[in-house]
């Protein structure tokens, strides 16, 4: 577990100073493709054995399910599957159309009627159906919205871009602090600390990190009360804590969380969390506490300097 977190520490210090970005940004994971206006991103994976499953890793990456809105736009996507270093043995991917509802016809992944028509088959409405396209020629067809586990299709996220670029990034989650002068986006999910870093990294961000009561302050009245990671942690054996920027930890850390644990001899032993927090109430203050304690968390991103 210690180089689990030595590991993310490192990966800390390589974080560049995230400034604006002149291009249009939205994970590191996923790739722009003008002509589209829009991000995408091949799975591959186990998610691939449902439907279901399919969107709910789009969803977690707040993406949605691909499917094309224009027939041509599987032409682009295509490239992309064909870029991958290892490619599937397989010709379909599932797409963001379904009949879960029993309406008579396909809907999109957003709730809405096909874009135009899909196929001429017949649907069933006494089962769930999905439709895989096929990534040579773009044509549909129905399927189960489940797969052997052992063969899970191939699938795209999408991320279509909203014209507001206050914070330099399409995720709509992030808001700019006037205060702060810089934006931030609550994840209410609650993840581990390790996983928190890594999802304010792949957005093109970082953990929240406040050093100073003033900063405190300001962030408490831009976010609801709750305790929430924060982007600093021990590194033994020294008793100091460090920032995911690689420097010494400036703020006072007001209240150390100690953790009831059992020692080798199966003894209870309290030990104290190495991991930051901020916990907000009328106020804010930085604590610690366990590193296997799931938080929401707070990535926070810088803007431009002009």
């Amino acid at each position: 577990m210690g180089r689990i977190y030595l590991c993310v520490f490192l990966l800390g210090l390589l974080l560049p100073s995230i400034n604006a970005r002149r291009d249009k940004f939205f994970r590191k994971d996923y790739t722009y493709i003008e002509e589209l206006n829009a991000f995408y991103k091949v799975h591959w994976d186990s998610s691939g054995d449902t439907w279901d499953s399919a969107f709910l890793a789009c969803n977690d990456e707040e993406a949605n399910l691909f499917y094309p809105k224009q027939k041509e736009e599987w032409g682009p996507v295509k490239v992309l599957m064909q870029n991958m270093t290892e490619q599937p043995n397989v010709t379909d991917i599932f797409v963001g159309y379904h009949n879960k509802y029993h309406l008579g016809e396909f809907i999109t992944v957003d709730g809405h009627a096909t874009p135009y028509p899909l196929i001429k088959d017949v649907i069933d409405n006494s089962m769930d159906q999905c439709i895989l396209m096929s990534i040579n020629t773009g044509e549909f067809r129905i399927s189960p919205c489940a797969r052997d586990p052992e063969s899970p299709l191939p699938f795209f996220c999408k991320k279509e871009i909203q014209e507001d670029m206050s914070c330099p990034t399409v995720d709509k989650g992030y808001k700019y602090s006037t205060e702060l002068r810089r934006c931030y986006k609550v994840n209410k999910t609650p993840k581990l600390w390790s996983e928190a870093v890594q999802t304010c990294y792949m957005e093109g961000g970082m953990l929240v990190l406040a050093e100073t009561s003033e900063e405190l302050q300001k962030l408490s009245r831009f976010v609801e009360s709750g305790t929430y990671s924060s982007g600093f942690r021990k590194l033994y054996p020294r008793e100091e804590y460090y920032t995911l920027a690689g420097q010494k930890f400036k703020g006072e850390i007001n209240k150390y969380q100690p953790v009831e644990r059992y020692n080798n001899y199966g003894e209870p032993e309290m030990v104290y969390g190495t991991c930051g927090a901020i916990e907000i109430s009328r106020g804010a203050r930085s604590s610690t506490e366990s590193c296997d304690t799931y938080r929401p968390f707070i990535c926070q991103m810088e803007i431009s300097k002009d």
